[in-house]
């Protein structure tokens, strides 16, 4: 997820189940006029900048977006350094220490957008998103649960080719894929780190995206693909082929060479 301008000109799936997020459950979050709010996993801060940001009160005190990736923090601060009161900063959600003390306690809002699902943790990283939040702060989250991606991942891990290069495959799977009670063990988790039990929505959407062609496809694969950066540029190009050749056995290819992209999210508002 390190290639930043690749990533934003590829999310058009991420940033439209985000609009659908915010547009169903942004009202939600209980803001106050001088809010401050935490988007944690902004990649390259378009999706925090164009879509939640429009949705916070003008009078806001600060947004700050966070990333693992230390290149896509760059790449937003570079991009909307001009904006005030917004400031993007590198943050690892799954940390057991928060290296900056001055988040703790600190915000109104975290919110979360096709993030956490990178987070094997995810008992650590329900905890930091507690701790990050002020008493009586609200959270918003969504994530994957399943998606066929990661069935490809599972299938390409197997080659006797690719297998060396994945070794750490189940590292980039969603915890949840394979769960029979996703649900059950956020709420968990949402229980464990204080989260007010009556005021708390957890639920799946099944969701449909289609590719509209194969160009199209192999660019956002290549923007999210953790293994593409460990190949040469010639095994690149065969590993992307691969990947749609298993998309094409899975089904999910159309007689019109369009794709079909059936998956499940779970969007999570919480208040602490």
């Amino acid at each position: 997820m390190d290639k930043a301008k690749l990533y934003q000109r590829s999310n058009n799936l991420q940033r439209e189940d985000t609009k659908l997020v915010l547009d169903e459950y942004s009202s939600l979050l209980k803001f106050n006029g001088s809010d401050t709010i935490m988007d944690v996993g902004c990649g390259s801060g378009d999706v925090t900048i164009d879509l939640l940001l429009p949705r916070i009160p003008p009078s806001f005190t600060k947004l700050v977006g966070t990333d693992i990736s230390e290149p896509m923090v760059r790449y937003a601060k570079d991009t909307y350094e001009h904006l005030p009161r917004i400031v993007f900063e590198h943050l690892d959600i799954t940390a057991g220490v928060i290296e900056n003390k001055k988040f703790l306690s600190f915000f109104d809002h975290v919110t979360s957008f096709f993030c956490l699902h990178w987070c094997q943790n995810q008992r650590q990283a329900f905890h930091n998103i507690s701790r990050l939040l002020k008493p009586g702060g609200d959270c918003l989250i969504t994530l994957l649960v399943q998606s066929p991606i990661y069935e490809v991942y599972e299938r390409m891990a197997q080659s006797s080719k690719w297998q060396k290069y994945m070794m750490d495959v189940d590292s980039y799977i969603s915890p949840y894929q394979h769960s029979e009670d996703p649900i059950g063990e956020i709420n968990d988790y949402l229980d464990e780190n204080g989260f007010c039990e009556n005021n708390r929505i957890v639920e799946i959407k099944e969701r449909l995206y289609i590719y509209p062609d194969t160009e199209i496809l192999k660019r956002a694969v290549k923007s999210v693909n953790p293994f593409i950066k460990r190949l040469m540029p010639r095994e690149q190009e065969q590993f992307i082929a691969e990947y749609v050749q298993h998309v094409t056995d899975m089904g999910l290819r159309t007689n019109e060479d369009t794709y079909l992209t059936r998956y499940k999210l779970v969007v999570i508002y919480a208040t602490k």
